[in-house]
């Protein structure tokens, strides 16, 4: 996964820490990047927005193939994967 430039088209930063296809739904809060993935048998990722460095993964490990979806409220992550809600802290 990686930054482009939208004014050079050139890459700013590669995350290649992550063995995922890529998130599918992005959200940026602050200096965060918060992805949902269908990869990681579905989940979460945060990167550092400026870098693209890896903050942290989080999956429930049920069924895959159930849609993941990341909301921001307030200094909370609302993520949904299926029927099931989380709370996660949006750091």
């Amino acid at each position: 996964m990686w930054a482009v430039d939208v004014e050079s088209g050139k890459r700013t930063w590669l995350c290649d820490e992550l063995d995922v296809e890529g998130p599918e739904t992005f959200l940026r809060a602050g200096t965060a990047l918060y992805g949902a993935t269908g990869s990681l048998d579905g989940g979460i990722v945060a990167l550092e927005a400026k870098t693209g460095k890896l903050r942290w993964t989080y999956s429930d490990s049920k069924a895959v193939g159930e849609p993941w979806q990341v909301a921001i409220f307030g200094n909370r992550l609302l993520v949904t994967h299926g029927p099931e809600i989380y709370a996660l802290p949006a750091v």
